[in-house]
């Protein structure tokens, strides 16, 4: 193991700017080149120092670490140059500190980091192109200052995200998290942007939030989402696989599309933005925990689509509309099975014709149950019997509609409430 202190044209004739020029390399800060080109044994540093100028890689980079800051080099001065990936793939068996204030360009190449990834934007400018970041170092760390931005990052170990600052990091790519793996998000927020993906093949955890900006969110069989928030806009949610999803909220605002499968936590859809906003069902979903879904923007229409898949609700569902909008239920032909009282009075149209409304909880309520506006009524709970369903207000069954009383429940009608 060696220092190799970038010295850049100091001591060659040709000047070229390339890491794999031998000669312009040193074993001490400010020293002569020539003493050849890094190797995954080496600890690779650059200072003003020893040289401020460009380092260009022009072939698949290997090191032991790479810094261009003299807190992290131990030099004395910080390099003001620009290290530019060239599109070249980089290999560190350790650390990698980005924290000078030159410039960084990534490239498209992969950054194969098996140590810390620390990169501060504050005086340095970070080219994140379209680059790739894979963690691959268990008990590693990504940590970094206010607001910084990558392209596409893969985590194949257990990886932190920001336990030692608060920070905000963008991914403008994908970010995938092996099956295996953990991605802990501690005291920072992580974004998704629109233009990538989040794959949870292995676990998202963590007391902070993981943000989706029009990001998807696609869970694998061995997924598990368990941190403590999920805040998403614009979103689709996928868990056909049959992971584990079940951060402690999810906050969905503006457009939001489920795919299918179960979801998990409590869950808070609204508009958020004045304009017109759909929840739509593509597959059969499950929600666990509580459910709230707000009609909060003045003068736009929201609006909750079934397309003939089936939606449960094993607890608690409310639907407010506080925004003066049009609030409509469009569910198709499917069935929507209520674990807890359900009460529809804030929609403002309904288009259930064809759609079968399930009771499956104890000793619920529903409220204005007519049969003609909701299609088929089922009372029925899968697992106890000997309990029963309050109607509060008018019941009605229409021609050629079914109100169906599983044997061993009551139907109780209160035509007096409303």
């Amino acid at each position: 193991m060696a220092d190799r202190w970038w010295v850049g044209d100091l001591t060659d004739s040709i000047k070229d700017n390339n890491w794999e020029n031998p000669y312009n390399w040193a074993t001490i800060e400010g020293g002569g080149g020539g003493a050849g080109v890094p190797t995954a044994a080496d600890d690779v540093k650059f200072s003003a120092k020893s040289s401020n100028e460009d380092c260009v890689m022009t072939a698949t980079v290997n090191a032991k670490s790479i810094a261009t800051s003299s807190v992290d080099t131990g030099g004395t001065n910080d390099y003001t140059g620009h290290l530019d990936a060239n599109d070249q793939d980089v290999n560190v068996a350790g650390d990698v500190y980005l924290e000078a204030p030159g410039t960084v360009s990534m490239g498209s190449g992969t950054w194969t980091i098996s140590g810390d990834f620390t990169f501060v934007d504050t005086g340095m400018t970070l080219n994140y192109e379209t680059s790739k970041v894979i963690m691959n170092g268990a008990g590693k760390v990504i940590a970094g200052s206010w607001h910084n931005e990558l392209y596409e990052v893969q985590i194949s170990a257990n990886i932190s995200v920001g336990p030692t600052c608060a920070a905000r990091t963008e991914i403008n790519g994908n970010l995938t998290v092996d099956a295996g793996s953990t991605l802990t998000i501690t005291n920072e927020e992580f974004m998704v942007n629109y233009t990538g993906e989040i794959y949870c093949n292995g676990t998202i955890t963590g007391t902070d939030q993981l943000v989706s900006s029009s990001a998807d969110i696609i869970m694998g069989a061995a997924g598990v989402m368990s941190i403590s928030t999920v805040s998403c806009r614009n979103t689709t949610f996928d868990n056909t696989a049959g992971g584990n999803y079940s951060p402690t909220t999810t906050t969905s605002a503006q457009d939001s599309n489920f795919t299918g499968g179960t979801f998990g936590g409590a869950w808070t859809f609204s508009q958020e933005a004045n304009a017109d906003r759909e929840v739509t069902f593509n597959g059969n979903t499950t929600f666990t925990g509580a459910c709230t879904f707000d009609q909060n923007a003045a003068g736009s229409d929201y609006e909750l689509i079934g397309n003939a898949n089936d939606v449960e609700f094993q607890s608690t569902v409310t639907f407010n509309q506080s925004g003066g909008g049009t609030f409509t239920w469009t569910p198709g032909a499917g069935t929507w099975t209520f674990g807890d009282d359900y009460d529809p009075r804030n929609f403002t149209n309904y288009n259930w014709t064809s759609s079968t409304v399930k009771m499956n909880g104890a000793n619920k309520t529903i409220w204005n149950p007519s049969v003609q506006s909701h299609g088929n009524v089922i009372i029925a709970n899968d697992t106890d019997t000997g309990n029963s369903v309050t109607a509060k207000g008018l019941t009605t069954v229409e021609a050629n509609q079914t109100l169906t009383i599983s044997a061993g429940h009551q139907y109780r009608v209160d035509s007096s409430a409303s």
